[in-house]
Parts: C-alpha cells; structure tokens; sequence
C-alpha cells in the first residue's frame, strides 16, 4: 500500500514539475479558460479504509489492498467558476484477509460502477499563475457493488442502486485553449450495503467507502 501511495505521489510531483517547465514557456493567461462542454478522463488509485464485513451473523475485519478507478464525465463548464458534470467510474480491490476469530480468509474482490452528478468550483489562477485549485461534491447511485471471496468459490455477493456520495479537491493547469491537466484527492461514501447471495438466500453486509488519488485529461469544445 505505501509503495503504491507513493508512486502516485511521485508521479504528482511529476506532474507539478513538468508543468511548471511549460509555464515559462506558455503566455496564455487565465481568461484561456472558457465557458463551454468537456470530456475528462482519469484514472488513479482506490483505497478501503474499512471494509468490515457481515455474513451468518459473524463479523469479519475486512483487509484491501490498494486498487484502481477509472473515471470518464461529461460535463459544462457555467462560467470561469460553476461547472456540472455527469460522471461514470469504476473502481475495484483485492482483498487481501478477512479475520473473525481465529479464521481468516483470504483472496477475491470488492468493486463497483457508479454514476453521479457533480458541481464543481474551480478558483482563480494562483498568483494570477494557469495553476488552479478547485472543489467539488457529488451524489449519484453505485449501480452495482460485487464481491467475490476466493473462499466462498462459485458465490458472488450483489446489489444495485445504491445511493453514495463524494467529495473532491484538486489542483488544474490549462496546457493552451482546450487542454487541462488534473491532479485530484476524492473521497467517496457508500456506506454500508447489504449483497446477496448468487447461490441462496445468504445476505453480505459490507461497509464501503474509498480514498482515492487521480491523474487525468480535460478536453473542452
């Protein structure tokens, strides 16, 4: 988990550092950023905090190792400032051990799609720089949420339209008229979900909420 971390924060620095390279070079002011449609694309890491799991009345400590998401929107930016978007991603993790007792079972998989709406603020440039934070909140359904457990072979856990919820914030650059660059922290709240049972009528109580850090493209039009 730490190695994985601290990949994406290296390749964050990395980010800030080539961009700060293209700066000296890009006489594009803060008014490049116009009011108009977007594609985004992104992907990054997905990280449980939690993950306690309920089944046959026994609790299970949940343990997951880092996974991905993958995001896609589409969105309108309002004014400089406002935009709304509507947003698709998926995200997935191994996990590693779930303990009750003295048991312990390891191996399977914890994922989800999900679509939501966001409204997103994005701040003035910094020091009238192309560099510009922004925030935002989100509310939509996890379409479906699965998990497989190598232990439990042939058995897959389900649910759908679940109602979740998100937070972000994050830092932009425009790369000219059209194209920003985005580095992003996003937590997202699904809260505890009830899946059932492909084989019988067993019912899986998992708590599921994500951290997340994302890299990714804006293309405007």
């Amino acid at each position: 988990m730490k190695t994985n971390l601290r990949n994406w924060l290296t390749f964050g620095l990395a980010f800030t550092m080539v961009s700060a390279g293209l700066t000296a070079q890009d006489e594009t002011s803060s008014s490049s950023w116009r009011e108009g449609l977007y594609l985004e694309f992104g992907g990054g890491t997905s990280t449980v905090p939690g993950g306690d799991i309920t089944l046959d009345g026994l609790e299970w400590e949940g343990e997951y190792d880092n996974g991905t998401l993958f995001v896609a929107s589409f969105g309108k930016h309002w004014t400089d400032n406002w935009a709304t978007e509507i947003e698709y991603f998926y995200r997935t993790n191994d996990v590693d051990t779930l303990t009750s007792g003295n048991t312990v079972l390891s191996g399977g998989d914890l994922a989800s799609t999900n679509v939501f709406v966001n409204v997103i603020y994005t701040f003035d440039g910094i020091l009238g720089s192309q560099w510009r934070p922004y925030g935002g909140l989100g509310a939509g359904w996890m379409t479906e949420t699965d998990i497989d457990l190598d232990d439990l072979p042939g058995e897959e856990f389900s649910t759908k339209g679940v109602f979740g919820y998100q937070w972000m914030v994050g830092i932009q650059r425009a790369f000219g008229e059209n194209l920003t660059g985005f580095f992003e922290g996003r937590a997202i709240a699904g809260g505890s979900q009830d899946l059932d049972s492909s084989l019988d009528g067993r019912v899986l109580e998992v708590e599921y909420n994500t951290w997340s850090l994302i890299v990714g493209l804006q293309w405007s039009f």
